[in-house]
């Protein structure tokens, strides 16, 4: 499901259409939409923080109080990769909003097939994302598939691998045929994860902070840094945080 937020609080006949629009394309889509529609953005910004981040944002450039570009600076960065449809009766906020790294930047009124284009875009921009950024792991049960962002970290426990999600699950393998390094190598090579010990393989979006035995995560669990590895974490945490806010 695609989890889609629409505001645009200062045009309400506007925001009538886009919701038209919005039921058109969905009884055309090949996934379910979970779509809300807010009336202020500093609503949009509480629920993204308390209830996570949405695929697709629809917002207006325009709105009062936390407008449209201000939004789409605030989650630019969360591991969702959310795409960002900005609204706009001007050409005023364009520079802004691309700065934000909105998908598009459309003006008022609406035209049915380039909102349509745009909202493709942006969906399947945020589908591929997830869609290639899935650990899967064998259970006792069969394949199971964990999407990144939902992935806090990984450890080996005496050739099981156990997979720790954000909202406290744990996916159990079945017994290990190869090294712990190579059943999560994977997730390595994505640039998204770091090793800072050889039990653990760490999501680095999850990393609240780093000591010098430890770090710790955004949940404020401790997991040890190898002596060996706290060269290599310190400097792979930082590059990525670099490349994550450039």
């Amino acid at each position: 499901m695609t989890k889609i937020a629409v505001c645009d609080e200062r045009q309400n006949d506007e925001t009538g259409y886009i919701k038209k629009l919005l039921t058109k394309l969905e009884e055309k889509a090949d996934e379910d939409w979970g779509i809300t529609y807010f009336v202020s953005g500093e609503k949009v910004l509480e629920t993204s923080k308390q209830s996570g981040c949405f695929d697709v944002y629809i917002l207006g450039a325009d709105t009062d109080e936390v407008s449209g570009v201000q939004i789409a600076r605030e989650v630019r960065d969360d591991p969702v990769h959310p795409k960002v449809i900005m609204l706009s009766n001007v050409k005023d906020h364009a520079f802004d909003a691309y700065q934000a790294h909105v998908t598009r930047y459309l003006l008022k009124p609406l035209d049915e097939a380039e909102f349509a284009e745009a909202l493709d875009v942006a969906i399947k921009g945020n589908k591929y994302y997830r869609d290639n950024r899935t650990f899967k792991i064998k259970t006792g049960s069969g394949l199971r598939r964990i999407e990144f962002r939902d992935l806090l970290y990984v450890e080996s426990l005496s050739r099981v691998m156990v997979a720790h999600t954000v909202k406290g699950e744990r996916v159990e393998s079945v017994c290990l045929r190869r090294a712990f390094e190579k059943e999560a190598e994977e997730l390595a090579l994505s640039g998204a994860f770091l090793q800072p010990h050889k039990s653990y393989i760490v999501n680095m979006d999850y990393i609240d902070s780093l000591k010098t035995t430890e770090l710790v995560l955004t949940t404020g669990e401790h997991l040890r840094i190898s002596k060996n590895r706290h060269g290599y974490v310190k400097k792979t945490f930082a590059e990525y945080l670099e490349k994550r806010n450039a």
